[in-house]
């Protein structure tokens, strides 16, 4: 009885141990990546700052976006909440400058790949995107 005792509690420390969820890293910091946008390199650097507050700056090729706002996780996903962009016009030979609307902002699922990789996949409009600290 005393051996079954001793079985059953070692049993449950390791399962104990097996349970204990995955690392928490922090999303805070300077992340960088890339990804194919209609067949062209989209250059992606986002920072979150330990605020809530965030910038993100796209190019491909000689075209750039940024935007500026506030992060939050809530349940589970990252949440960019857009309050200024760059450019808020689009200048065209053929029909002058147009307006550009506010970004909706972005919601990813976030994939831990290491301490350092992250993959982002866009819940709303499909894709993803994998970005590197540093």
């Amino acid at each position: 009885m005393r051996n079954s005792l001793v079985a059953l509690a070692a049993a449950l420390a390791l399962a104990a141990i097996a349970w204990q969820p995955a690392q928490a890293y922090s999303l805070v910091g300077t992340w960088r990546g890339s990804v194919m946008v209609n067949g062209a390199v989209m250059v992606s650097s986002l920072v979150l700052e330990g605020n809530g507050r965030f910038n993100e700056l796209d190019r491909a090729g000689s075209l750039m976006s940024e935007q500026t706002g506030t992060w939050q996780i809530v349940g589970g996903l990252l949440h960019l909440t857009v309050l200024d962009w760059q450019p808020k016009e689009q200048c065209l030979p053929t029909t002058g400058c147009l307006p550009i609307r506010q970004p909706p902002g972005s919601l990813y699922r976030v994939q831990w790949l290491s301490a350092n990789v992250i993959r982002c996949q866009d819940v709303n409009f499909g894709g993803s995107i994998t970005y590197y600290r540093g």
